[in-house]
């Protein structure tokens, strides 16, 4: 057993070294396994000291925190010089006699980045060896930005659909403009108008807008209709209220003359009081009528400016809907014009390309490849090809271009 320890420690001892053959300097996101052995020469035996092992991350300072040594700064070191910094450090600290065996190994590299004309751009975990090709074969490869004839064509053919969902829909705005001017200008037909790009399509929507037309202009005329036989059954109610009125005031003058002549008669003595109640209590009723007939009066007039009201009323807000639908429309086809004039050039891009570009697969690429490094504190960017390494903590970007066309 003692022996397999020994045969154990001395491949701990060695394999730093090994470790640190590439040159590898540690910096900040690099992951270490540390081990921590040490021999005792009086007994014949192995230690291991757990408290000084497991996994280390190398934080933002380029510092691990280490069990029973603290902050030890790592970055920029090899995983040898690592393995002998932490075994120095722990036999000072604790003034050992046999030198504790460290074996520091890189669990995880840190990442590296990838930008650029490629599928899946993003951060990628470190391979050792990594080449730039095959980083970017991890990245899902380039960005097919080929114009050959055959996408030419797909980016021709989806123009031109919607060139024409385009000019169906301006079509139909302009149509429906016409018959909102036709209901404000209170016109029964709808002006064709100009601008239409297709004389079937131009017949199918006036049809539909003619038949919005008429229901819409049958449904204000019942409505204002309606509101006049209101207004007409008011006004003969006034009509008879005011003749009513009329006779009332006419009673009242006689039974006024008759009261007159009572109080002269009963002044003369010539009638009795009686008569002159009977004549004052006729006078208050009949006030109390022509009183109550007055307040009808009123409420019949009151309901005619309703009435006169509701139909103002049933009017604007008709001219507003109008007004609010027509500016929508105007706005609408600004917007279609300028997604009309965006297609149309793209139509003619993509058929000038088309005529050009010749058979498909007959384009050129150009591929260039840039590293962005930190080495030694400073920042460097270099033009590369595709089998430069990679190192961890690498920005490397990919930019894909067509060569000119002959």
């Amino acid at each position: 057993m003692q022996l397999r320890k020994l045969i154990y420690l001395v491949a701990l001892v060695l394999a730093p070294g090994l470790a640190g053959a590439d040159g590898y300097r540690l910096d900040v996101n690099d992951r270490l396994n540390i081990r921590v052995y040490q021999w005792i020469s009086a007994e014949s035996t192995v230690e291991e000291w757990p408290a000084a092992t497991g996994e280390f991350w190398v934080g933002p300072d380029g510092a691990i925190s280490v069990p029973l040594l603290g902050q030890v700064a790592v970055a920029g070191k090899t995983t040898a010089e690592l393995s002998q910094l932490l075994s120095d450090e722990l036999r000072q600290k604790y003034a050992l006699t046999d030198v504790p065996s460290v074996s520091v190994e890189i669990a995880k590299y840190r990442p590296f980045f990838i930008t650029g004309d490629v599928s899946n751009p993003g951060q990628y975990d470190f391979i050792p060896s990594l080449t730039v090709q095959q980083a970017v074969s991890l990245a899902g490869g380039t960005q097919d930005i080929s114009r050959n004839s055959l996408g030419e064509s797909r980016v021709l053919l989806n123009a031109t659909g919607s060139l024409r969902l385009l000019q169906a829909e301006r079509d139909r705005l302009l149509v429906k403009r016409a018959r909102l001017e036709a209901e404000r200008t209170g016109s029964d037909v709808i002006p064709e108008p100009l601008g239409v790009s297709s004389a079937d399509r131009l017949a199918l929507i006036m049809a539909e807008e003619e038949a919005i037309l008429r229901t819409r202009t049958k449904q204000l005329n019942s409505d204002l209709e309606g509101l006049e036989r209101q207004k007409t059954l008011l006004q003969a109610e006034v009509e008879a209220l005011e003749e009513k009125e009329q006779n009332l005031e006419r009673q009242r003058q006689i039974g006024q003359q008759e009261l007159d002549q009572s109080r002269q008669l009963i002044e003369r003595g010539l009638a009795a009081s009686s008569r002159l109640n009977d004549d004052e209590r006729y006078m208050v009723e009949l006030d109390s009528r022509i009183l109550d007939l007055s307040t009808q009066l009123l409420r019949a007039r009151q309901g005619i400016a309703e009435v006169e009201a509701d139909a103002a009323a049933l009017r604007v807000e008709r001219d507003a809907e109008i007004n609010l639908e027509s500016q929508k429309i105007d706005a609408d086809l600004e917007e279609i014009e300028r997604r009309i004039v965006t297609d149309q050039s793209i139509i003619a891009q993509a058929a000038g390309n088309i005529a050009e570009i010749g058979p498909p697969g007959a384009e050129m690429f150009d591929i260039e490849y840039r590293i962005a490094r930190v080495e030694n504190g400073e920042q460097t960017s270099m033009t590369v090809d595709g089998w430069t390494p990679v190192k961890p903590g690498d920005v490397l970007e990919v930019r894909k271009s067509l060569l000119p066309m002959q």
